[in-house]
């Protein structure tokens, strides 16, 4: 769902940007809106298959012991530590969002 939503928002933002392109006299405005978020959409999905988004699990599916440890090391934390700050920091990323709506 998310991801439509974004294709969405790109669609119209870039058709605001190039309303100046549509040209009546080659074509339906529906049409011409139809083929260009159509071509966002396979766009957004390449990309997304190029950078192996739909390979990854999400989160609260992930077994916290399975983590890779490089990214735990990477940041000096153990498993346990890093659960905790995450924890800490959740409720914090969620009343911001919540300002930014």
């Amino acid at each position: 769902m998310a991801e439509a939503e974004d294709v969405v928002q790109i669609v119209f933002t870039r058709f605001f940007e190039k309303a100046n392109l549509f040209d009546a006299a080659k074509g339906n405005l529906g049409t011409w809106l139809l083929q260009y978020a159509h071509g966002r959409t396979i766009n957004h999905k390449r990309s997304s298959n190029a950078k192996h988004f739909y390979d990854q699990v999400p989160l609260d599916e992930m077994d916290p012991d399975s983590r890779p440890a490089t990214s735990l090391h990477a940041l000096g934390l153990d498993p346990r530590d890093a659960t905790r700050l995450v924890e800490q920091i959740r409720p914090r990323l969620n009343e911001k969002a919540a300002v930014c709506y």
